[in-house]
């Protein structure tokens, strides 16, 4: 801004003052991570959205309360079921300037997986049956495996009695189940 005085005889003053403009820090407009919950395996993706007044262009940034960085982290058997696991987004715009915004997803619980054979596969009365189960659980977690065989009996092993009808099938049943 320049003023000019003029006092009518030719006589003049003039003085500047200069003001400076600064940059306005982007404004994080939204922090969504998707999905909002998961599982050991799934892939959690973070987004942001920011706003610059300025117009300079933003950029944006992404770590996970992991210790990830980047938009996307895959849920490790490291999260148990009920942990949260926080994305901080970083908008900066072109002078560096920069704003963080978080958003959260909860780690679900994993259902254990379980296979089961029986040897032998043929057994006659008085014959003892052995079901072998093989479970399993992403969840890092050692899952409990509760064996039932069809007369209600419950354990490894099943003696065939007369009960049994020749050509009958003898079925065992594993049941796995965690603490979660």
């Amino acid at each position: 801004c320049t003023a000019t005085a003029n006092d009518g005889d030719e006589g003049t003053a003039t003085d500047t003052a200069t003001a400076t403009v600064t940059n306005t820090p982007p404004v994080m407009t939204e922090v969504t991570v998707t999905p909002d919950s998961g599982q050991v395996g799934d892939t959690l993706t973070c987004a942001a959205s920011a706003t610059d007044e300025d117009g300079d262009a933003v950029t944006y940034s992404y770590a996970w309360s992991t210790g990830a960085e980047g938009e996307s982290y895959t849920i490790t058997a490291d999260e148990d079921p009920g942990d949260t696991i926080t994305c901080t987004a970083t908008a900066t715009d072109a002078t560096g300037a920069s704003i963080d915004g978080t958003a959260d997803a909860t780690v679900t619980n994993t259902d254990p997986v379980v296979a089961v054979s029986i040897a032998p596969e043929t057994a006659a009365v008085g014959e003892t049956l052995t079901c072998t189960p093989t479970a399993s659980d992403a969840d890092g977690e050692e899952p409990d495996v509760a064996i039932t065989w069809p007369d209600g009996s419950t354990g490894p092993t099943y003696t065939v009695t007369a009960a049994n009808d020749p050509s009958s099938t003898i079925t065992c049943t594993a049941t796995a189940s965690d603490v979660d």
